[in-house]
């Protein structure tokens, strides 16, 4: 299963019924893989974007992903303008 871009979208309450229902639903040992955004990316100073947008701390990531038996969480940064801006997300690997 892979989910890029959903979480942030739907916001934490969303998100962590959507995991649920996610770790449900996946095969013992089943595998998911999750992209969405840190709290440090340069969309959340946006008005526009922030709006659509959330981004997790850490914890907040961490807490997500407690129906998995198994969690690796990294960051993936990407920079614009010759690193005026940067976009931060976690990419989370889960097992059930």
């Amino acid at each position: 299963m892979i989910c890029v871009g959903v979480l942030d979208a739907l916001g934490p309450e969303t998100a962590a019924r959507a995991t649920a229902e996610i770790a449900r639903v996946l095969a013992p040992g089943g595998r998911a893989l999750f992209a969405m955004a840190t709290d440090r990316d340069f969309r959340l100073s946006d008005p526009v974007a922030s709006a659509m947008i959330h981004g997790y701390s850490a914890a907040d990531a961490d807490a997500l992903m407690t129906p998995f038996s198994h969690v690796e969480r990294d960051t993936y940064e990407t920079t614009h303008g010759a690193g005026a801006t940067g976009q931060s997300d976690w990419l989370i690997k889960v097992t059930k």
